[in-house]
């Protein structure tokens, strides 16, 4: 199988370029990527980097072939709602005009398998948890309405010769290539790590979904390798299955700071009186374990401490 990643030198992308290398029956990985020097640090973790083709360019100029290529997985996005909404033409750009120019390549040539990985963003503020790919999405703000235009783009496929998949992860944490520090588990970590204390908005009674990044790439593989045309044009939510508070998930750290050996951060609640509007955001994943068979292997108190430890060794 010849596979195409756009968005390979992103943190998803690269983990899942990692673990595709890895797959006996992929034999050729294409990669669309726009930083060399991202490029040359995944290369180098690839065990086989001749098995990666890298193809550089923006996926608004670029004008490769796909004849040749048997699934399309894509990734590339001008992603976070802060980022978007500041800079709403490049995001309109990359995420409408970018998506609408690569499924019409694909519909072009023919290819027989697209999947486009959008978000649990497009359900929006809603009071039905957990979301269930049925629900009717809700997007708010630019980042999310690029997301689903992406989605209603790639519905267009339909009636072509290319099958395709709508993947909704949720919030997606793990160590990895490209790790994203910044975010709430990686910045839980940093701060563990350096006996600070850990900021939680409001009175941290907040749920959300984790998935980890291994288990997306599993997905993403389970799918390409399944035979089955029914698990195909279909919408997939990806995610940790059972939400957790962010008071929960700051004694996961309290407590692996002490596996650790290291003093227990406190908690800092930041304007404990307010409260944010959506309390709890999760996803169903009933549809992805009846169709696929697939559920999540990772448990959050070992990636936790598999985070912190990565900042005690100043790992990137």
């Amino acid at each position: 199988m010849n596979v195409l990643i756009t968005g390979a030198t992103g943190y998803l992308g690269a983990n899942l370029t990692i673990k595709l290398c890895q797959v006996e029956k992929i034999t050729k990985i294409q990669v669309l990527a726009r930083s060399r020097e991202k490029g040359r640090a995944l290369s180098s973790r690839i065990a086989d980097p001749e098995r990666v083709e890298f193809r550089w360019g923006d996926l608004m100029e670029w004008q490769g072939d796909l004849n040749d290529v048997d699934a399309v997985i894509h990734l590339a996005a001008v992603r976070g709602p802060q980022y978007c909404e500041a800079h709403s033409a490049e995001a309109i750009e990359m995420n409408i005009e970018g998506t609408r120019r690569l499924v019409e390549m694909a519909r072009q040539a023919g290819i027989p398998r697209f999947i486009f990985v959008s978000s649990q963003i497009v359900y929006g503020k809603q009071d039905t948890v957990p979301f269930h790919e049925a629900l009717t999405p809700y997007p708010q703000g630019v980042y999310a309405v690029t997301k689903y235009a992406g989605e209603v783009i790639t519905r267009s496929l339909e009636n072509s010769q290319t099958k395709f998949a709508i993947l909704r992860p949720s919030r997606v944490y793990g160590f990895g290539l490209f790790m994203r520090w910044e975010e709430l588990l990686g910045k839980f970590a940093m701060l563990t790590a350096k006996g600070e204390r850990l900021s939680i908005y409001g009175d941290g009674e907040q749920l959300v979904d984790l998935v980890h990044v291994k288990d997306v790439g599993e997905f993403i593989l389970t799918l390409l390798m399944t035979e089955r045309e029914e698990v195909w044009n279909q919408v997939y939510n990806v995610g940790g299955g059972q939400p957790i508070s962010i008071n929960e998930l700051a004694n996961i750290y309290i407590e692996a700071a002490r596996e650790l050996g290291l003093n227990p951060p406190p908690k800092d609640f930041v304007a404990p009186e307010i409260q944010e509007e959506v309390r709890a955001h999760w996803l169903d994943t009933t549809k992805a374990r009846n169709h696929l068979g697939w559920a999540t292997t990772t448990t959050i108190k070992e990636d936790v401490e598999e985070l912190i430890q990565a900042r005690l060794d100043a790992r990137d």
